[in-house]
């Protein structure tokens, strides 16, 4: 079974998607569209380390509208314009995870869909 899902606590999809889609047969695998810094009434910070911020809580809203958890991601890939020092995105993702390690890809890009975006987030659980 297939289930197309937008969380009502988080902005509308920006173009012709959806937040995510869940599938239970027998494994729940809930794959994600990319998560970005937009918050619900849908502005965007300038600073890249509010837009990871908000790109994170989209994503445990996403996940808690699937009734799974944090600790469920199985992988994260992390599309940046400007570099955050890994200091940051540690501590960051520290306080996300509190101990989970899911698989984790790190990327450095010209640009995302709209100028403004400076980090998008995508995101895969197999459970």
């Amino acid at each position: 079974m297939k289930k197309s899902r937008n969380p009502k606590n988080i902005h509308p999809p920006l173009a012709n998607y959806v937040h995510q889609i869940e599938i239970n047969n027998p494994m729940k695998v809930l794959i994600l569209s990319g998560q970005i810094g937009m918050n619900q009434e849908q502005v965007i910070p300038n600073d890249s380390v509010e837009q990871w911020e908000i790109a994170l809580a989209n994503i445990k809203a996403n996940i808690e509208a699937a009734n799974l958890e944090v600790t469920d991601i199985t992988k994260m890939t992390f599309y940046v314009v400007e570099p955050i020092e890994s200091s940051i995105r540690g501590s960051i993702l520290d306080n996300f995870f509190a101990g989970h390690k899911p698989c984790m890809t790190y990327l450095q890009t010209k640009a995302l869909a709209n100028p403004a975006l400076k980090v998008e987030i995508d995101v895969e659980i197999y459970k």
